[in-house]
């Protein structure tokens, strides 16, 4: 282990305390790393982007999954689930950028938190109104 690190960085300076038997064994295994660095093919920049690479940002993913969601509601347990990798955080934030949009609304508290879709037809007008 030593040896790698004395051969990727040749500037640092390191002092080898150990016996004779030691230090041939070192020896071999810097000189061994040293040969192997040189003989492997360096690993040159990425010139282009991954044709894999989704350029749609994951808020924006989430967003679309809300407003497409079919009537009746859902849970943030429900939404994160299409979104495994994506920590809830960012989905809550999402949640609560829609919510303040006028878009969702939040029904019940705590674990039954569901979320809905507001109706398009009279935005800003209660059912009281």
């Amino acid at each position: 282990m030593i040896a790698e690190l004395a051969a990727m960085h040749p500037t640092l300076p390191m002092v080898f305390a150990g016996n004779r038997k030691l230090a041939n064994r070192y020896a071999m295994q810097f000189f061994a790393t040293c040969s192997a660095r040189m003989e492997s093919a360096q690993l040159s920049l990425v010139s282009e982007a991954d044709a894999s690479y989704d350029a749609v940002p994951v808020e924006q993913q989430v967003r679309d999954a809300v407003l497409a969601w079919p009537e009746g509601g859902f849970a943030t347990a429900d939404l994160a689930a299409g979104f495994s990798a994506t920590p809830s955080r960012r989905i809550h934030r999402v949640l609560g950028e829609l919510e303040a949009e006028g878009l969702v609304e939040r029904v019940g508290r705590g674990r039954g938190l569901r979320w809905k879709k507001k109706t398009a037809a009279t935005p800003g007008l209660s059912a009281r109104d």
